[in-house]
C-alpha cells in the first residue's frame, strides 16, 4: 500500500510484525516546523512502532538503530543520552511527526485512518 502526501511524500507498509505499520519517507522540509524538527523531518529514517505503549524503533540513512519510547520520552540514541535536548532529539521529534501525521501506528497500536 502506498500513502501519499501531497506536501511530504511517504511510502508506508505493514510492518513485519503485527504492532502495525513502518514508515519510509522522502525528505521534504516543511517551512511551519522549528528547525531542528525540520531537521528530524528532511533525514531519511525509518520509523516502526515495536510494541504498543509507544516504542519505536529509527533506523537511520546510515543504519544505526535507535529505540523512541514517546511516553517516557526518551531514546536511545547519544545525543539523548548525553544531552537530553529540550524538544527532544530529532529520533523522537520524528517519531512525534510522523504519528502526527497518521504515518505510522499511534501509541496504544491503532493504525491511522487510510487516506483518500
Amino acid at each position: 500500500m502506498i500513502l501519499r502526501k501531497p506536501s511530504l511524500p511517504t511510502v508506508a507498509e505493514p510492518a513485519t510484525s503485527a504492532t502495525g505499520w513502518s514508515s519510509t519517507m522522502i525528505p521534504q522540509p516543511q517551512d511551519d516546523l522549528e528547525p531542528r524538527t525540520k531537521r528530524a523531518v528532511a533525514e531519511v529514517m525509518d520509523v516502526s512502532l515495536l510494541s504498543k505503549g509507544g516504542r519505536y524503533e529509527i533506523q537511520s540513512a546510515s543504519g544505526n538503530r535507535y529505540e523512541v519510547d514517546v511516553i517516557d520520552e526518551s531514546c536511545t540514541c547519544p545525543d539523548w543520552q548525553q544531552r537530553s535536548p529540550e524538544g527532544g532529539c530529532k529520533r523522537l521529534r520524528r517519531v512525534d511527526h510522523e504519528i502526527k501525521q497518521g504515518r505510522v501506528s499511534r501509541p496504544d497500536g491503532r493504525l491511522p485512518a487510510p487516506s483518500n
